[in-house]
């Protein structure tokens, strides 16, 4: 995995998301968890790599085009390969590499306070209301 990837599980750890049975459904919750950290400052994939569909009022990964002579790559080919680790390590009884790191405080506390808007309300309606706060 490379740091953001790391970054990436760290975060999705926190939420208790289990990479290695991601549904379509769970994918779009990932995508609007994520955009809803970003509008805290907190970036567990590269800015501008979610989206936000106003229409549909969901989030998602769009597929960059191949730059500077870098694949393409979106969130669900980050997820992807930190399943294929993961697996890979469960495999031969090894550690992944994000197992000797961790997330700062700063964003351990802005996350516990996402969760706890998620708890309080739904992910379409924050969602909405982080986009007109935005506008």
């Amino acid at each position: 995995m490379d740091a953001q990837q790391i970054k990436l599980k760290l975060f999705l750890d926190q939420f208790e998301i289990d990479i290695r049975n991601i549904h379509p459904k769970q994918y779009r919750e990932i995508c609007g968890i994520i955009y809803l950290a970003e509008q805290k400052g907190i970036y567990p994939v590269q800015s501008g790599m979610i989206q936000y569909d106003t229409f549909k009022n969901e989030c998602f990964s769009p597929m960059s085009h191949e730059s500077g002579g870098y694949p393409s790559e979106n969130l669900s080919t980050n997820l992807a390969e930190i399943k294929y680790e993961i697996i890979s390590c469960k495999k031969y009884d090894t550690k992944d590499d994000s197992s000797n790191t961790t997330l700062g405080e700063t964003a351990i506390k802005k996350i516990d306070e996402l969760k706890e808007e998620l708890k309080n309300d739904s992910l379409e309606n924050l969602l909405k209301l982080s986009y007109i706060k935005k506008a």
